[in-house]
């Protein structure tokens, strides 16, 4: 059921989800201690300049007027700075609150008054510098920072997971054989088609066979079920527009394997140099080039290479040697020579 693309896209969003569960989890514990930081200096802030028992005896600060406050007809302890400060802020988990619907935009009262205007009005620069700072660092610095690292997190686990079922399918041999199937089947129906349209079929034909024992595929190998006595031949040209083909790159995608129509490609493919490419050269190299190049994979040639030159190296000295030896067993058959003859003959030049 996962291979309907509706509910893969839903198994990667919880997969997704759940990649991320361990950074939502740090990311409340960072913003818990900012939020209890800001709450802590805000209440100690409070405290200092509230009189206790003002909300109280006042009353709710949303009851009370604007107009009156700002011309002076309440009491000093009943301004409503005071009064907000002391509902929102009376305790450290109610200031914390507070702050969070702050942060997240919802600095209102119940009646929907401005907290963060009216503590400003009543407490000056002081509150707005810190609301200022707390706003700046929390929402610019915190927010984007924690947005970032759970995207990068997220993402990574995603292609983490879409690469190892990448490679779990690639691993099925059912499903490549399957695959490699429908590539030699799109190829020869996309094959026959150009022929046709061209109109030499008829002169093409004699490319169009090969014999098993000269295409090299053997019991075993991922094409068995496919009747490969006539075996299609491909030149540079057809090639190079089969390689175009939408189905066939549908399906070049489906196994993992990149090959793009330019110069030097055609030549990989053709091992035995003929100027054609069959269909067992061609299924072969599309294995060699399926998944993604990685550095074991570079470190593998650079070992094959090192070890290949290696072994021409014992060979270059195992000749020079072979060579000396040989030099000395002339140089003796000449001494013999020479004092078996009266009048030797003349040395050798090497």
């Amino acid at each position: 059921l996962m291979r309907i693309p509706l509910l893969a896209e839903l198994a990667n969003m919880i997969s997704g989800f759940v990649i991320g569960v361990p950074w939502l989890f740090w990311t409340l514990v960072m913003l818990f201690f900012v939020n209890y930081t800001c709450a802590i200096a805000m209440r100690s802030t409070i405290i200092t300049v509230v009189e206790p028992g003002a909300l109280a005896e006042c009353g709710s600060a949303d009851n009370m007027d604007l107009f009156a406050n700002m011309t002076g007809e309440f009491p000093e302890k009943c301004k409503l700075h005071y009064l907000y400060g002391e509902e929102y802020c009376g305790t450290v988990l109610g200031c914390m609150f507070t702050i969070f619907r702050c942060m997240i935009g919802d600095c209102t009262s119940t009646s929907g008054r401005s907290l963060s205007m009216v503590l400003s009005n009543g407490f000056g620069f002081q509150f707005d510098a810190f609301y200022a700072f707390s706003m700046v660092v929390v929402m610019f610095g915190i927010f984007n920072i924690i947005t970032a690292m759970f995207v990068e997190a997220t993402l990574s686990g995603l292609k983490y997971n879409d690469a190892q079922r990448k490679y779990a399918k690639l691993s099925e041999t059912n499903y490549v054989n399957q695959k490699l199937h429908e590539l030699v089947r799109s190829i020869h129906v996309y094959t026959r088609r150009i022929r046709i349209m061209q109109g030499d079929a008829d002169t093409k034909r004699a490319i169009f066979k090969k014999t098993k024992s000269k295409s090299g595929l053997k019991k075993g190998d991922s094409t068995e079920d496919i009747d490969m006595s006539e075996e299609l031949l491909l030149s540079e040209r057809e090639f190079n527009l089969v390689v175009r083909s939408p189905n066939v790159r549908k399906i070049l995608e489906e196994l993992d394997v990149v090959v793009e129509p330019r110069s030097g490609v055609f030549d990989a493919f053709n091992t035995d140099m003929d100027g054609f490419v069959s269909m067992s050269e061609l299924v072969s190299g599309l294995l060699r080039l399926r998944g993604e190049l990685h550095k074991v994979d570079i470190v593998a040639t650079q070992m094959t290479l090192a070890n290949i030159q290696r072994k021409v190296n014992e060979t270059q000295s195992a000749t020079l040697q072979n060579q000396a030896k040989m030099l000395s067993m002339l140089d003796e058959v000449y001494a013999g020579l020479a004092s078996m003859c009266p009048s030797p003959p003349p040395s050798p030049k090497f």
